[in-house]
């Protein structure tokens, strides 16, 4: 039998999607307007071009901030364990497992929203 959604996280969760949803809506409409613009002006691979160039910037500076945010946490993890008491190290495989999986998420989304241009 699946597990219903509680009424607070469903009520967050629609929150959410409708706000996605807007800012979506309003972006596709900025390009729509954009790519009509730039076509009735005969310059509409100019506008594809600008565009694939401005991802592939974001793209490339995301993947640069991963790899560096990654690598600084990484350090600071090794650099840390061995100054933490014998208490305070996890002991289970899943806390392991918690903590490898820590830096990357971080590093991830400190790498989005850095790279992001809004």
């Amino acid at each position: 039998m699946p597990q219903s959604i509680p009424p607070r996280r469903r009520w967050r969760l629609i929150v959410i999607l409708i706000i996605v949803a807007f800012i979506s809506v309003r972006t596709a409409l900025s390009y729509y307007v954009d790519v009509l613009w730039y076509r009735s002006l005969g310059y509409g691979d100019v506008f594809w071009k600008t565009r694939s160039l401005r991802w592939a910037v974001c793209a490339a500076f995301t993947a640069v901030t991963f790899i560096i945010l990654y690598g600084s946490f990484l350090a600071l993890k090794r650099a840390s364990l061995a100054a933490l008491p014998a208490s305070a190290q996890l002991s289970s495989a899943d806390s392991r497992c918690y903590c490898r999986c820590r830096p990357s998420c971080a590093s991830s989304g400190l790498a989005l929203r850095f790279s992001l241009p809004f």
